[in-house]
């Protein structure tokens, strides 16, 4: 089985009946609608995981910009259904904001993707798997951007 990453935008209003009522986030997250503003990661999610925080670290506030958050569902899909508010969003966009193309080649690490078991377990060297990675995310930058900008808060959740 597979496991692949969606963000959702959500603001902060409905965030906020969401925390009162978790039923209200399954169902937001279950309409696929235009208005829901979302981002489809496929299965580069922990390799993005790994650019963003390294091997091992637990850098805040950047852990938690798609594995983090908190719980709303426990058993949704494949794993919980979480959230991350406005001011996290917020965070996160701006420590994004300081990536470049040069540090992220330099955290790129095949080798030691490879020794972590960086899931999906790719040839993490061959220049299509990089290119794929990287084009996931800055798809995850300009996400988290537009979302501060709107001042949006996120639901997480794999499938």
């Amino acid at each position: 089985m597979s496991m692949v990453l969606h963000l959702m935008q959500v603001n902060p209003e409905d965030l906020d009946a969401f925390m009162d009522n978790p039923h209200l986030a399954e169902e937001y997250a279950n309409v696929e609608n235009e208005s829901h503003a979302s981002l489809y990661l496929d299965k580069s999610w922990h390799a993005i995981h790994f650019l963003l925080n390294g091997s091992g670290s637990r850098d805040e506030p950047l852990v938690h910009a798609l594995l983090g958050g908190e719980s709303l569902v426990e058993d949704y899909y494949n794993g919980p259904l979480r959230y991350i508010t406005d001011d996290q969003v917020g965070a996160i966009s701006r420590e994004l904001a300081r990536f470049n193309g040069n540090l992220l080649t330099d955290r790129y690490d095949p080798e030691q993707m490879a020794k972590e078991e960086i899931y999906p377990a790719l040839d993490w060297d061959n220049p299509d798997t990089r290119q794929y990675v990287f084009d996931y995310f800055w798809d995850v930058v300009d996400f988290y951007t537009h979302a501060h900008g709107a001042g949006n808060g996120m639901l997480m959740y794999m499938t």
